[in-house]
């Protein structure tokens, strides 16, 4: 079985942030909450394994996953390495 790639997640630039009720709703969850804030505290990409979250790696996947799909982070796939 091989590994899905590894995605890498950024805080998207001022012009591509578009505020609309489904996207605020993103941020009511404490866990989204506390990854958009190390993101725009980084303020660089972070892969999965980069964020500290108290929940497993499968939960923080769907939270980014739902996250990307309302268009309120930026993902990008890549392969693993080694």
């Amino acid at each position: 079985m091989s590994a899905e790639p590894a995605a890498a997640y950024r805080t998207p630039n001022q012009s591509e942030i578009r505020i609309a009720r489904p996207r605020c709703r993103q941020l009511a969850d404490p866990v989204r909450l506390g990854t958009a804030r190390q993101l725009a505290k980084d303020d660089s990409e972070l892969t999965c394994g980069a964020f500290d979250v108290p929940v497993s790696k499968s939960t923080l996947t769907h939270h980014l996953r739902t996250r990307e799909k309302a268009e309120v982070i930026g993902g990008a796939r890549r392969a693993p390495r080694g």
